[in-house]
């Protein structure tokens, strides 16, 4: 049973801030993941920050605070720790962060393989920095592969687990779980179909139990540790043009038996739901503590 302890709304701006931990607590959430420090405070004023923590406090609400991507062509370290102090001022209790984005890793295994080998410099002085956990999620653009080498070079990185994000990758989600289980410290909760397409597959975003990801397998292998499960609504449904040899090209840690257990479980269609219903349904689970999930699956 997945009992959801939060949630990361991804459109929150200042103004919406208090009032989203005010929901949350009513809803019965403990965590409420900023995207950014700025949403709290725009021009991260001391008092501002200071206030919004003050009402988390009030609600009994954790404040987790993103940080932006750290991919090393873009990564900005004096906005970085300007980011980590405003953190702090929230009373944040981990900073959250990606590697970068989907066309970073299109733009050529060679160019890729380069960026992930000199991203780790990069993470690690803000992992020396932060004081808090840090944790890079299994964004779109990462296989968890990639992302276990990367942490052996940072030590102390951890990881945010996106189970609809590694089907992406055509990892399968238990096996990709498994790999990086030890590190994992925050679970974000999503659901989503699998299917065919003319090029290959497709990921299809659906309402949290009414996709395919084996959520009472994922929570069970995590029983042994403390990981907050918080609502994550995604938005992009992404192809796998698998049937594309350059595509396949930059899969380099492509596993068949994984490739196998993606493919097993795809459909021949489906349609994407929109956010708006998919929110609605994930508020609902976090005002129950996911009783019923079970009983959600669909059998369309």
């Amino acid at each position: 049973m997945i009992e959801l302890s939060g949630a990361t709304p991804r459109d929150l701006n200042g103004d919406r801030v208090v009032a989203a931990i005010e929901e949350l607590a009513g809803l019965g959430g403990r965590v409420l993941m900023l995207p950014s420090p700025r949403v709290a405070s725009p021009q991260l004023d001391p008092g501002e920050l200071r206030e919004v923590r003050a009402e988390a406090d009030r609600y009994g609400v954790t404040l987790e605070v993103g940080i932006g991507e750290v991919h090393p062509d873009r990564l900005r370290m004096d906005e970085k720790v300007v980011l980590l102090a405003a953190g702090e001022t929230l009373g944040a209790t981990a900073f959250h962060t990606s590697f970068g984005v989907l066309a970073d890793r299109l733009a050529g295994l060679a160019s890729w393989s380069k960026q992930l080998d000199v991203g780790h410099k990069g993470l690690r002085e803000l992992v020396a920095r932060a004081e808090r956990p840090l944790v890079m999620r299994t964004h779109e653009e990462m296989t968890t592969f990639e992302l276990c080498r990367l942490a052996e070079n940072v030590p102390g990185l951890q990881v945010g687990f996106s189970p609809v994000n590694v089907v992406t990758r055509l990892e399968d989600p238990l096996r990709a779980l498994d790999r990086v289980a030890h590190l994992v410290h925050t679970v974000f909760v999503d659901d989503t179909w699998v299917v065919r397409t003319p090029e290959g597959l497709a990921r299809r975003l659906r309402p949290i139990g009414d996709g395919d990801l084996p959520w009472q397998a994922i929570v069970a292998r995590l029983a042994d540790r403390h990981v907050e499960y918080v609502l994550d609504i995604h938005r992009a449904e992404f192809d796998m043009p698998l049937y594309d040899e350059d595509w396949l090209a930059l899969q380099p840690d492509l596993d068949v038996p994984e490739l196998v257990a993606v493919l097993r479980s795809a459909r021949d269609a489906g349609a994407q739901t929109g956010p708006a219903e998919r929110a609605s349904w994930g508020r609902e689970l976090l005002r129950t503590a996911g009783v019923g999930l079970a009983d959600r699956s669909s059998s369309e």
